[in-house]
C-alpha cells in the first residue's frame, strides 16, 4: 500500500538527511506551517529543481529517495495487481505498439523496473498511469481531442501515457514551480512541447473538457482545493479525479470526502463517488467523476 511505503521511506530519509522525529510525526527541515500542498517540502523541492538543471541527476532522479516520497513508489507486487486489473477489464491497453511506446518513458530517470512476464519490464507507476487511461476510456470513451487540465503533475507521467492512449492537441498541467521545472524538462525530452504549466497563483477561469487528478487534488490544502472548485470545476465539461486521504501530521489539513462532495457539488451537480476499481492497491482511494 502507497503510504505504509511512504512511511518507511520517510523514515530513511529522515535518517540520513538529518530530519527528526516529534511527537510522534515526522518533521522536516522547513518552518512549522501549514502547507498548500502535500510536496510542499524545501528537501522535495529543491531536488526537482536539481533534477531539472543537472543532467547527472536528472539520469536517475526517479529512483531518488526524496523523490520516492511522493512518486515512483509502488512495488513489484503492486505492478502486478494492477496488471491483473488491466488484463481482466480493458486488454485492449496491452497492444505491443502501445506498450513499446509507453516503455520509452521509463527509459528516462531511472525508475525501478520490474519484469511482468509477458509484457516484459515496466516500472508499477507506469502500469498504473496506464489503468488511469483505461479507467477514463471506460468513463468517457475517445478522448481524441479533448482540452485536458491536470491538477498535480509529479514529472509528467501520467500525460505522457494519455497522450499514448489518446490523440490530444491541448493540455495544460498545473503544479508548484519546481515540480513544473522538472515536468517541463520531462515532457521536453519524451517530445512533448505543446503542453502548457501554470503554477496555483496563475490559474484564472479556464474551461476544459476534462478535469484530471492523480491524487493531486486531494494532496493539497482546503483554501486551495476551493480555488480549484471555484477557478475549474464550473467549467470543466468532465472530471476524474483519483482521491486518497493521509495522515495529518504532514502540515496539511485538506478536505474531508463529505465536505469534499458537498463542495463540489455547489459547481457540478451530477457528482458520483465511488472506489478505485481493479487495481488492489490503495484499498481506500475513490474517484469522483461528473460528465460521464
Amino acid at each position: 500500500m502507497r503510504w505504509k511505503f511512504l512511511f518507511f521511506t520517510l523514515l530513511v530519509v529522515s535518517f540520513f538527511s538529518g530530519l527528526f522525529i516529534r511527537n510522534g510525526g515526522i518533521s522536516f527541515k522547513t518552518k512549522k506551517v501549514s502547507f498548500t500542498q502535500l510536496t510542499q517540502n524545501e528537501d522535495f523541492l529543491a531536488f526537482c529543481k536539481e533534477a531539472a538543471a543537472s543532467p547527472d541527476v536528472f539520469k536517475y532522479f526517479k529512483r531518488n529517495p526524496i523523490y520516492n516520497l511522493f512518486y515512483e513508489n509502488l512495488s513489484y507486487e503492486d505492478g502486478k495487481k494492477i496488471l491483473k486489473g488491466i488484463k481482466e477489464k480493458m486488454p485492449e491497453l496491452l497492444e505491443s505498439d502501445l506498450l513499446e511506446r509507453i516503455r520509452k518513458m521509463d527509459c528516462l530517470g531511472g525508475p525501478h523496473v520490474y519484469d511482468f512476464g509477458s509484457i516484459g519490464p515496466f516500472s508499477a507507476t507506469t502500469l498504473h498511469y496506464l489503468k488511469f487511461a483505461g479507467d477514463l476510456k471506460k468513463a468517457f470513451g475517445p478522448m481524441n481531442e479533448l482540452r485536458i487540465i491536470e491538477i498535480g503533475v509529479g514529472c509528467g507521467g501520467l500525460c505522457k501515457v494519455l497522450h499514448e492512449v489518446f490523440d490530444i492537441e491541448h493540455y495544460a498541467i498545473i503544479d508548484l514551480p519546481e515540480s513544473l521545472e522538472l515536468a517541463r524538462k520531462h515532457l521536453s525530452a519524451l517530445g512533448l512541447h505543446h503542453i502548457r504549466y501554470f503554477t496555483p497563483d496563475e490559474i484564472k477561469l479556464e474551461p476544459s473538457d476534462l478535469l484530471i487528478s492523480y491524487q493531486g487534488f486531494t494532496e493539497s490544502s482546503a483554501p486551495l482545493q476551493k480555488r480549484y472548485i471555484r477557478k475549474l470545476f464550473a467549467s470543466a465539461a468532465r472530471g476524474y479525479l483519483l482521491c486518497h486521504f493521509f495522515p495529518k501530521h504532514f502540515n496539511l489539513r485538506s478536505m474531508q470526502k463529505k465536505e469534499l462532495l458537498q463542495s463540489i457539488q455547489t459547481r457540478q451537480k451530477e457528482v458520483m463517488i465511488h472506489p478505485e476499481e481493479q487495481s488492489g492497491i490503495g484499498e481506500k482511494n475513490y474517484v469522483l467523476t461528473w460528465g460521464q
